[in-house]
């Protein structure tokens, strides 16, 4: 309980006495009696209820948390699902373009054989006909 002023100085003037006008000890001595309310020391009790709103704030911090933990487990969730949707079209997408670069190229080597094809025949047929002309040319001499 918080000491009164009036008698605070009574105890400083009774202790000033007692301790030869020693104003620092007096003020040491004085320090462990609280002169109001809000001086005054924790009890076992004070401590026991500050202790346990304490543990009230934690547990409903711990709760908020929780909370949000959920919402952005939720929210990573959603994403990689989206995600997920995202690269199997991506695959789709690939796979279709794969597919076409293989016509493509089918259809570039049946262009180059068919090529090459004329080329030859033009070849043969430019070897024949000269052949025949050299065949023509030995027989006339």
């Amino acid at each position: 309980m918080a000491m009164s002023e009036r008698t605070r100085s009574k105890l400083h003037q009774g202790l000033r006495g007692m301790m030869d006008d020693d104003e620092e000890a007096i003020g040491e001595v004085l320090s462990h009696f609280p002169a109001r309310d809000v001086e005054e020391p924790a009890t076992k009790e004070l401590i026991q209820t500050e202790v346990a709103l304490l543990r009230v704030d934690i547990a409903q911090s711990e709760s908020r948390l929780r909370g949000e933990l959920g919402s952005v487990r939720s929210e990573l969730k959603s994403d990689i699902a989206r995600l997920d949707t995202s690269i199997a079209g991506l695959r789709t997408e690939l796979k279709g373009d794969i597919a076409g670069l293989h016509n493509d190229i089918a259809g570039l080597r049946t262009e180059v054989k068919d090529e090459i094809h004329s080329a030859l025949r033009w070849t043969i047929g430019t070897m024949l006909t000269l052949a025949a002309l050299i065949f023509a040319a030995l027989t006339v001499w």
